[in-house]
């Protein structure tokens, strides 16, 4: 590769870039450290200064707390005397006369003065010393000692303390004694040196006493001439608050002055001369040693930087030199030129990183090209299996149990594997060519529909449904149909439909045998309770429709239970056997005989009258005890207790006449054995009945004449007001005027069995009420609420998409409403049927939800679109705030699951906008829209 010219090395670059910035930095570091290090030394020194002026006061204070201490011990002594002419007091001071010479070698005490209470001078021992009579009067008066520093070449303390008597300040004692100790003390605790300056006018302004002040002591004498220097070179007013370091003959010291007593106007200096001279020298070794260690720290960096610059570039260029030996395929020669270092090792570095990526590259490579070569060697083995896959695949085909075949969008079939030949005739080409709907009974018309709109391209994808096959001897076999549309890889542009058949004819008769095992006793062979139940609603259903009686005697066979406990589960279901077949064998071919549970028996009987119920009971009374039943060698007389219920008399529903009779038989075993009891329905269950029947009626002559209208409420949302659907509310009309709502209605439509036939007129009249916008060109769509009985209605989903096709309406138009509650207590059938829905383009809403502690289950596991929150909960929600928190909750969990919100019951505006805020989707209420008879 050529050179440039100009070529500047990478390492010399970063060496003068890393060097000039590193001086550079070292620089400022240096200075800013030195410059820290000036301030630190100067604060310390400042902090001492203040630490000696703190020593020498309290060392001051202490002094003047001894001197009062003696004083008041002195006052102790102090005797009193009254003449009886004058009433003049005497002070006797014999005590102190004696002892004043070892007192005043024991405490230092240069005078002692007593003053009377006028301030005179009693007497006085030691040195005279000068007295200061404003200071004895203001002890006298105030009771308060007082200090004093008295000062002229010599400094002294005195501490004046007043002398009390019985009732009235006596006079005072002076106690004063020398400053030197406390200068000894303070030379002691500090090693610096103290002087006292006290003040003299007389010095004022004179050229060689520039201070006016005089010094009264100094504890080192050498330090005189340090004085006069000071007086002479540095004013006043510079030592104010603060030190000064002064440099004289070789040595350095740090002079500071304070007033003694900071409380006095006139007080005496401290003079603090404190001799810095090996602190200053220590300081600047420091320095130097910093400025060096920085000096050789940085020439050893920028020594050490071009060495490992050069030592890491060369590496690099190395591995540049070697990357050429990639692009000829020698990996071996590669590997080695570039070397090979563990990743563990300490000195691991990025450039050992980006060898490392080299050589994973060049192994990848290398990798790459020998796959290359084996994917080669592997197509062409594949080649050769694929084609034994291919005959593999055909065999297979040909001899799996499921019907295979392809068809021509007209139904023509093409191929038919092994299997469908013998489901459908003897030879396969007698098939093909045939068409396919040919095989389907005509009866399964939603067989041939969806297949039909398959080929026309209505349906996508794949469909299954169960259904039959005619095979060439005319014989129907029960076959679960796969159809799927594909375009074959050889000719793309025509679809062809692929159809899979399996055989289900063996499991549907095994299902048969399942289902109708439930319907019998399997220990009698009668019908079971579930039976029973089915029975009953069918012949209620009938009486109704007729007009005639029915009848239900409930009763159980005594002694099962001493038998059971004597011999055995067998030997009891031998006795409910053989009791069974005698029953049978006596009553009518029209009387339905099951058995309840353990020996309870259940008897229904059409067209009974109720004068021969009694009659009808006793036969069953004897019937059943007419013979013993022996077991073991041992005779059991059998004896029923029989209950009787009527219909209408005792009840309308299923639930009600079972409860009677039921009731009934109980009583009958108050009574005893071989007793009867008919049903006596108390004031407020005739009058339930009465209530019953008079719905019944109503209801019945309001389907019959088709009198249920439904009005239209809007339901628009939260926060354009945008129209989204119409809720459909049924109404039924009275004679006398005013309309019953379903809260009225619905409940006792459910126990009578009509609410089917109620759902079915209201999904009827919003068809027609959508024909009717259609034509006028309104694009709306309506929701419909349905009662629960819909889930126990297995034929409902059929009905209504006949009415879709029927009245001509797309199914994506109505909004199916369904109640939480009847979704709890029928949820496998209601996921049923809401899967129907949704695959019939329906949307499907929950209503009232928030009711039950299973909404949040709902909500993840049925497809539904929308969410109605209960009225409750929305009435007040503006002002209670638990209301608005378990809405937010609500709404909240629904927007996770991707369903919409409805608030119903909208009456307010602050509910409304309490509901714009909670994120409620749509709303509903009179402050929306009140209901029309119209849309």
């Amino acid at each position: 590769m050529p050179r440039s010219p100009f070529f500047f090395s990478l390492r010399w670059k970063l060496a003068i870039l890393f060097g000039s910035v590193f001086l550079l930095m070292h620089s400022i570091f240096s200075y800013f450290a030195y410059r820290h290090a000036i301030e630190s030394f100067y604060l310390d020194r400042l902090k001492e200064h203040r630490n000696h002026l703190h020593i020498a006061r309290a060392l001051t204070e202490d002094s003047f707390l001894v001197l009062e201490q003696l004083a008041e011990m002195l006052s102790i002594f102090v005797e009193q005397r009254s003449h009886s002419a004058t009433n003049r007091g005497q002070t006797s001071f014999t005590m102190l006369d004696e002892k004043w010479s070892r007192w005043q070698l024991s405490w230092g005490i240069e005078n002692i003065v007593f003053f009377d209470r006028n301030g005179a001078t009693i007497k006085s021992w030691g040195s005279p010393m000068p007295t200061d009579d404003a200071t004895i009067h203001k002890v006298i008066h105030s009771e308060i000692p007082g200090h004093r520093t008295i000062c002229d070449t010599i400094c002294f303390q005195q501490a004046v303390v007043p002398v009390i008597g019985r009732s009235q300040t006596v006079g005072a004692y002076g106690v004063t004694r020398s400053f030197a100790d406390i200068m000894i003390k303070y030379k002691q605790a500090t090693g610096a040196d103290i002087g006292i300056l006290s003040a003299d006018t007389t010095l004022s302004g004179a050229p060689e006493h520039p201070w006016p002040y005089q010094l009264a002591g100094l504890t080192l004498s050498d330090n005189k001439g340090l004085y006069q220097y000071i007086t002479a070179h540095v004013a006043l007013s510079e030592l104010n608050n603060q030190t000064k370091t002064i440099h004289l003959a070789g040595a350095t010291y740090e002079i500071g002055i304070a007033p003694i007593q900071e409380d006095k106007k006139h007080s005496p200096l401290f003079l603090f001369i404190n001799d810095t001279t090996e602190i200053e020298e220590n300081l600047q070794k420091d320095l130097q040693k910093v400025w060096l260690y920085g000096v050789i720290s940085l020439l050893g960096s920028l020594t050490l930087l071009p060495v490992l610059l050069h030592y890491t570039f060369s590496r690099v260029a190395r591995l540049s030199g070697a990357l050429p030996l990639l692009a000829a395929h020698q990996y071996d020669k590669f590997r080695e030129r570039v070397g090979f270092k563990k990743i563990a090792s300490t000195d691991y570095d990025e450039v050992d990183q980006l060898h490392q990526t080299a050589l994973t590259l060049a192994q990848q490579l290398q990798s790459l090209e020998q796959e290359v070569h084996s994917n080669t060697l592997t197509l062409i083995k594949k080649s050769r299996e694929l084609a034994i896959e291919r005959d593999f695949i055909r065999q297979l085909i040909d001899t799996a149990p499921i019907i295979i075949l392809t068809q021509k969008l007209n139904g023509i079939i093409l191929t038919i594997n092994q299997a469908g030949v013998q489901e459908l005739g003897p030879e396969e080409h007698s098939i093909k060519g045939k068409i396919f709907d040919l095989l389907i009974p005509e009866t399964e018309w939603e067989h041939h529909k969806k297949l039909s709109m398959l080929r026309s391209g209505e349906i996508t994808g794949q469909f299954q449904v169960d259904g039959q096959l005619i095979s060439e001897t005319g014989k129907t076999r029960d076959i679960s149909w796969l159809h799927s549309l594909f375009n074959p890889p050889n000719n793309p542009d025509e679809a062809v439909i692929l159809t899979l058949g399996v055989d289900n004819s063996e499991r549907s008769q095994y299902q048969q045998k399942m289902l109708t095992q439930p319907s019998q006793d399997p220990v009698t062979g009668l019908a079971s309770y579930q039976q029973f139940r089915d029975e009953l609603t069918i012949a209620l259903a009938t009486a109704r429709r007729y007009d005639y009686l029915i009848a239900v005697f409930l009763f159980d066979i005594d002694p099962y239970e001493e038998i059971h406990d004597l011999h055995g589960p067998r030997a009891g279901e031998m006795m409910l056997t053989w009791v069974a077949r005698r029953l049978k064998d006596s009553l009518r071919s029209i009387d339905r005989l099951s058995r309840i549970n353990r020996n309870v028996f259940a008897l229904l009987i059409s067209h009974v009258k109720t004068d021969r119920l009694g009659d009808f009971a006793k036969k069953l009374i004897q019937d059943i005890g007419a013979a013993p039943f022996i077991h073991a060698g041992k005779n059991y007389r059998l004896d029923a207790h029989i209950g009787i219920a009527v219909y209408p008399e005792h009840g309308l529903t299923p639930n009600d006449l079972y409860a009677n009779a039921d009731a009934a038989r109980l009583h009958a075993r108050q009574i005893g054995p071989g007793s009867f009891h008919c049903c006596r329905l108390s004031r407020d269950g005739q009058l339930k009945i009465e209530q019953l029947l008079n719905f019944r009626q109503m209801l019945e002559q309001a389907i019959m004449k088709d009198r249920f209208v439904l009005e239209y409420q809007p339901v628009r949302d939260s926060r354009s007001s945008e129209l989204h659907h119409y809720e459909c509310l049924l109404r039924l009309p009275q004679d006398g005027g005013g309309q019953l709502l379903p809260e009225v209605f619905l409940n006792h439509a459910e126990e009578l069995g009509l609410a089917g036939k109620i759902d079915c007129i209201a999904f009827k009249q919003a068809l027609r009420a959508l024909n009717e916008t259609g034509r006028q060109g309104k694009a709306v769509r309506l929701s419909i609420n349905l009662s629960g009985k819909v889930f126990e209605d297995s034929g409902f989903y059929d009905d209504m998409a006949y009415l879709f096709d029927l009245y001509d309406i797309g199914p994506e138009k109505i909004i199916f409403e369904i109640p939480e509650a009847a979704v709890e207590s029928h949820y496998t059938q209601a996921k049923t049927l809401i899967q129907q829905f949704k695959r019939l383009g329906c949307g499907v809403a929950l209503d009232n939800f928030g009711v039950s502690f299973s909404s949040f289950y709902y909500l993840k596991n049925l497809p539904i679109d929308y969410v109605k929150i209960s009225a409750p909960l929305i009435r007040q929600i503006d002002q209670t705030l638990d209301d608005r928190m378990f809405v937010k909750s609500l709404s909240d969990v629904a927007h996770t699951f991707g369903k919409l919100t409805i608030a119903k019951s909208v009456e307010s505006g602050g509910a409304l906008k309490t509901l714009q805020e909670l994120g409620i989707d749509l709303v509903q209420g009179t402050l929306i829209g009140n209901p029309e008879s119209s849309i």
